[in-house]
């Protein structure tokens, strides 16, 4: 994230970037005070952008749909904000192929270890 990110997408993303967390690990990941954060997430809560279950003995947060929806606006938005949306395009245009070959010698690896290929 640049500096510009605002603290209600540093919230979702980090998230969204663990799939499942703990308040704590949230706060962490987006380097933010526990306080703005905790409030942020019961805010995002209570806009169905993120949902808090528990499981075992462990508890989370996770991202809903809308919550993915809403954080990838915001991305957008600051791609707007800052200028920098060429920019990110043509890095991601340049990984993309990078990306296919290794997640294909991944695949043709797993399958291998299954007996599949």
């Amino acid at each position: 994230m640049s500096e510009t990110s605002t603290p209600d997408l540093l919230v979702l993303h980090a998230v969204r970037v663990f799939g499942y967390a703990s308040t704590e690990r949230v706060i962490a990941r987006a380097e933010l005070e526990e306080g703005p954060v905790r409030t942020l997430l019961l805010h995002a809560q209570a806009a169905g952008h993120v949902t808090w279950t528990r499981f075992a003995d462990h508890s989370g947060w996770s991202l809903t749909e809308a919550g993915k929806a809403h954080g990838e606006h915001l991305l957008a938005a600051e791609l707007d904000t800052t200028g920098t949306r060429t920019l990110v395009q043509e890095v991601l245009d340049g990984f993309g192929p990078l990306n296919n070959l290794v997640a294909g010698a991944c695949t043709r690896w797993q399958l291998t270890e299954m007996g599949l290929a």
